[in-house]
């Protein structure tokens, strides 16, 4: 049983501090997105989308929504609610809200990268999901050289 709580250890321990660098490209990507300019746009694109289970995962409904906006008079489109990690709500409920958030045809504003207009976003991502981050990488390493220890 050592062997196997020294792997686990030295996996949960690596998970950890890889979960720095992570977080910390996550956070500067977040101010970063925060200062953007915003422009204009429109939703051209609002659906829920059924996905069957792949045996992996279990069955859920998406949402698909793309935006259209204008930067130097060159139309562009993106389907990026936040900038950063897509986190997908598979619940029925989670996908709907997005989905009644953004309807088809709806006036939005899009925060586009000024040095490239082709990355924007329509959200930045709460500041709360950094703290996750940060927690569970804090989580791991602890756990992970708890097991090393004990090993």
């Amino acid at each position: 049983m050592s062997a196997i709580q020294s792997l686990v250890g030295l996996a949960l321990t690596g998970g950890g501090v890889a979960m720095f660098p992570y977080t910390a490209r996550l956070a500067r990507q977040r101010r970063e997105a925060l200062s953007w300019p915003k422009v204009p746009g429109r939703i051209v694109h609002s659906e829920l989308v059924d996905v069957p289970s792949n045996g992996e995962s279990a069955p859920g409904t998406i949402p698909r929504v793309r935006f259209q906006y204008q930067v130097n008079g060159q139309t562009l489109e993106s389907d990026r609610i936040q900038w950063g990690p897509q986190v997908v709500d598979a619940t029925d409920g989670g996908a709907r809200a997005l989905v009644s958030r953004y309807p088809l045809g709806a006036s939005v504003s899009v925060l586009v990268n000024p040095s490239d207009p082709s990355q924007a976003a329509l959200e930045v991502p709460p500041a709360g999901n950094t703290t996750m981050y940060y927690g569970l990488g804090v989580g791991f390493l602890v756990v992970g050289l708890l097991l090393l220890l004990a090993s």
